[in-house]
């Protein structure tokens, strides 16, 4: 043993003179200059490639390019270059549209980011137009111009097919998106007749239905009851026509008999109902020939001259004492101011109105006896009145014309006519004096 161990240290001493440490495992030493110069890319490599920068890492979203764009415009962003050079290296994921460059401009994206982006972005290809294949219906809707001053409100209600009503605004309605092909259309507005209607629809094209709304009965009624109030203040009629019952004037008289053969007279009118009514019939040679003769409470009586009917001795008026008789009956009942005492009693009512295409206005009244229709003009005067009977009487047409103004504004028609429409009977009665009132 102990010549062992002897051995041994002789053995540490001959290998680590003066008490160094042996180099257990170290390699031996080269010299440099024997030593060969190893190309660089022969060396090998032993960094990791970063995985930021690496393709094999995928493209950016735009959603990912969008945090980046509002870190890099706050300033959170350390490292410009190797952002830049990571999205050279990896590309997006996202086309170049109007749309990806508006919402990064949005997001704060600076300018040389953003030219990056616009240079590696996908190709853009803006989408095919849209092909439209629905139609547009633009629907009007208007009172009838007659009853405007009745209508209240200008706006209907609107219903298009299987659609909810609308409104209109203005009086109009637009309705976009209507599939091709017919469709129900459908107008309505309180006082008025609801109007339906079918509309064809073609692609890409407008239709424009304008409707004109006519009154109900309802509203009719309301228009004549307000057109006649404007008739009676025009004519200065009175107290249901007490100011046009009492006239003087004189002028012609024509009386058709019964075979439609007319005869012509001079005529001096006396008209009244609270005196004594005449009206005289004259040649025209001046020769008095009948005088009709109305007392207030009493029948009206016939009073013919000396002489009768002959007139210049050998001429024959072909005339009857009951036709002349029946025809200045007649007149004095339906001459303007009689005839409004009728059409304002306590009886008549207003039962419709209308407008004819001329601007001439109907309105129809209704009394227990008779039935009505009064035609005014333009200047709100009566023009004629048609009364019809409904206990089977006669029907008959007065027309009134050519009006001349009276004392207090009244109005009065120069001209009368009427025919029986069973018959030819008749008379027209024209005043070429003047007329006044009496009393």
């Amino acid at each position: 043993m102990k010549l062992r161990s002897l051995c041994l240290t002789i053995l540490l001493l001959t290998l680590c003179p003066g008490g160094s440490q042996p180099l257990w495992g170290q390699a031996p030493a080269v010299d440099a200059a024997k030593v060969k110069t190893r190309r660089p890319d022969a060396a090998k490599k032993t960094d990791a490639p970063d995985p930021f920068l690496d393709p094999a890492s995928g493209r950016f979203s735009l959603n990912r390019t969008l945090e980046f764009a509002k870190q890099l415009a706050q300033g959170n962003y350390g490292n410009r270059a190797r952002l830049f050079q990571a999205y050279e290296k990896r590309g997006v994921d996202f086309p170049g549209s109007p749309a990806n460059l508006q919402a990064l401009q949005s997001a704060g994206a600076e300018p040389d980011f953003l030219n990056i982006i616009k240079r590696i972005a996908l190709p853009y290809v803006p989408p095919a137009p849209t092909v439209v294949t629905t139609g547009t219906i633009v629907v009007s809707c208007v009172p009838s111009p007659a009853s405007k001053p009745f209508s209240g409100s200008p706006e209907c209600e609107i219903a298009l097919g299987k659609r909810a009503p609308v409104a209109t605004r203005d009086g109009k309605f637009t309705f976009e998106g209507v599939e091709p092909g017919e469709v129900a259309l459908e107008v309505s507005k309180a006082g008025f007749v609801t109007q339906s209607r079918s509309v064809r629809v073609q692609a890409r094209s407008i239709s424009a239905p304008a409707i004109t709304l006519e009154p109900n009965a309802e509203t009719r009624i309301v228009m004549g009851k307000s057109w006649l109030a404007e008739v009676w203040k025009a004519l200065g009629a009175g107290d249901r026509g007490a100011g046009l019952q009492e006239i003087s004037a004189s002028g012609s008289a024509t009386l058709f008999d019964t075979a439609g053969a007319d005869s012509r007279w001079d005529i001096v009118a006396k008209l009244s109902e609270k005196a004594t009514s005449t009206l005289e019939l004259k040649f025209p040679a001046g020769q008095s020939a009948m005088t009709l003769e109305c007392r207030v409470g009493a029948s009206c009586r016939l009073n013919k001259a000396s002489g009768g009917f002959g007139g210049r001795g050998k001429r024959k008026i072909p005339l009857s004492d009951d036709d002349a008789s029946i025809l200045l009956k007649e007149f004095r009942r339906i001459h303007l101011g009689n005839m409004i005492s009728r059409l304002t009693g306590p009886e008549v009512r207003v039962t419709s109105s209308d407008t004819r295409p001329s601007g001439v206005r109907s309105i129809q009244l209704e009394s227990n006896d008779e039935t009505y229709e009064v035609e005014v003009g333009v200047n709100m005067l009566i023009g004629s009145v048609l009364a019809k009977s409904k206990l089977g009487g006669d029907s008959y047409q007065v027309v009134y014309a050519d009006y001349v103004k009276l004392a207090e504004n009244a109005q009065y028609p120069r001209r009368t006519e009427t025919r029986l429409q069973t018959g030819k009977r008749g008379i027209r009665i024209e005043f070429a004096g003047p007329v006044t009132r009496i009393g």
